[in-house]
C-alpha cells in the first residue's frame, strides 16, 4: 500500500545549480580634499624630510590638542603637494 504522505525529500541542489551573484567591492573613497593648499608652492624647493617637518610643525601649531591622526593627515597633504612622507618620520 502506498501512503499519500510521503517522507521523500528531494536532494539539495548541487553547488553548480545555485546561481552565484558576485559583485565587486566598491572602489575606495577618494582622498579627502584639502581646502587650502597654498602651502604647496612653499614646499616646492624643500626635500621630502624638510617638507614633512614644516607641515608637521604647522599642523601641530593649528590643532592645539585636537586629537587627529596627524601622520595620516601629514601624508595626505604631502602627497597632494607632490612630496612623500619619509618612511621613518613621525609627527609627534
Amino acid at each position: 500500500m502506498i501512503s499519500s504522505s510521503s517522507s521523500y525529500k528531494p536532494p539539495p541542489p548541487s553547488p553548480s545549480d545555485i546561481p552565484v551573484h558576485v559583485t565587486p567591492p566598491p572602489p575606495p573613497p577618494p582622498p579627502p580634499r584639502c581646502p587650502n593648499l597654498r602651502i604647496c608652492p612653499l614646499l616646492s624647493g624643500l626635500t621630502d624630510l624638510e617638507a614633512a617637518v614644516c607641515v608637521c610643525a604647522q599642523i601641530r601649531a593649528e590643532l592645539l590638542g585636537i586629537p587627529i591622526n596627524i601622520n595620516l593627515f601629514l601624508d595626505l597633504v604631502l602627497n597632494r603637494c607632490g612630496k612623500r612622507l619619509p618612511a621613518n618620520y613621525r609627527c609627534n
